[in-house]
């Protein structure tokens, strides 16, 4: 338990030496440089018992990779998207032991995630402690797939924010190699396109009717496209996920004027319709496929960005204030939930 509320503090106490870190675009480079060796080691040199069985399942399959003489004789077309195998089998050629998976993937999800954190984020400190506390980092230990995907999704971003289409297209057909749920992501670029006022709202709000109208059909369709068997709903638990996108989304509206009124510049708003959308889909879990679920997983870096860009319009003795409050909860969130995980004890590789 100790290192990962070591790996919580550490943000916060490597900002002691990076004053006024927002403001000097070296000074965040070389934090976030810093934070991500640690986290791509912490990540890349766990024990492969370490979380659920995936990372267990995983590591043999990079294993067996690693046996096989050709692609044919390793391939398997009733197995993962093959884009996932291609990309094992490529690791393959280059390393000799299967723990390398975990850094490079590891080293993948680091540098995607700071990278969006380093263009979009006004408060990179607590965007860090967020990314490392409410859950992003524990699902990429052991959703090996759909975090390759995700970390794809989160790079084309700024092609959506550049209005690139083509780029952007291209990188979710990357991302949809790794894990067929990215498709979703391609709702991204429409958002990107509205603006934030009452009737964006409504129209947002009226789609969440209709997707839970729908939540049957939506349900047999996801099935089949991502070839699931999600026919149960999730009737319990995720209330304290679903009541930080409640806290984070209604704190934006309050008080974020830049998501308001700014029409130039439509970063903001469209990182919060991202959470929105976030949201929706993860509230479904309880009234349609439990695919949802995952699929939320793809527009939760939302929150990474929102909340922390919210507080930084504050003054400067509200911001630390708030500032200190939300490291408080989120690393004693991230403690509790890790209380009887199968991420304790954390275990590195050679134990």
């Amino acid at each position: 338990m100790w290192i990962y509320l070591l790996i919580a503090l550490l943000p916060v106490a490597l900002s002691v030496f990076f004053p006024n870190i927002n403001e000097n675009d070296k000074r965040k480079r070389t934090f976030l440089i810093l934070c991500g060796v640690v986290l791509v080691l912490f990540i890349g040199l766990r024990s492969r018992y370490v979380g659920s069985e995936d990372s267990f399942n995983y590591y043999n399959h990079m294993k067996r990779a690693l046996l096989s003489d050709s692609w044919s004789s390793y391939y398997d077309p009733d197995y993962v998207e093959s884009g996932f195998q291609f990309f094992v089998f490529c690791l393959s050629r280059v390393f000799n032991s299967p723990q390398w998976l975990f850094v490079v993937t590891g080293t993948i999800y680091v540098a995607a995630m700071f990278y969006c954190i380093y263009k979009n984020s006004d408060n990179v400190v607590l965007s860090v402690v967020m990314y490392i506390t409410l859950g992003l980092m524990q699902f990429q230990m052991q959703g090996m797939r759909q975090s390759l995907a995700m970390a794809i999704c989160m790079v084309s971003f700024e092609f959506v924010k550049k209005k690139k289409i083509v780029p952007f297209a291209l990188l979710v057909l990357l991302a949809v190699q790794m894990h067929r749920t990215a498709v979703v992501f391609a709702v991204v670029y429409l958002l990107a396109m509205l603006t934030y006022n009452m009737w964006t709202l409504i129209l947002l709000s009226l789609g969440s009717v209709v997707l839970f109208a729908y939540t049957d059909v939506l349900m047999e369709f996801a099935n089949d496209m991502f070839e699931t068997d999600y026919a149960q709903t999730i009737d319990s638990g995720g209330f304290v996920a679903t009541a930080i996108y409640v806290l984070v989304i209604a704190f934006a509206m309050l008080y974020n004027r830049d998501v308001r009124y700014n029409k130039e510049d439509k970063t903001q708003s469209t990182i919060l319709f991202i959470t929105i959308v976030g949201m929706v889909s993860y509230i479904m879990r309880y009234f349609g496929a439990g695919v949802s679920e995952r699929i939320s997983f793809f527009f939760i870096f939302g929150q990474v960005l929102l909340l922390p860009n919210t507080v930084s319009g504050f003054k400067t003795e509200q911001k630390k204030l708030i500032n200190g409050a939300v490291y408080v909860l989120c690393i004693a969130l991230f403690i509790y939930r890790l209380r009887g995980s199968e991420f304790i004890p954390y275990e590195f590789f050679w134990s």
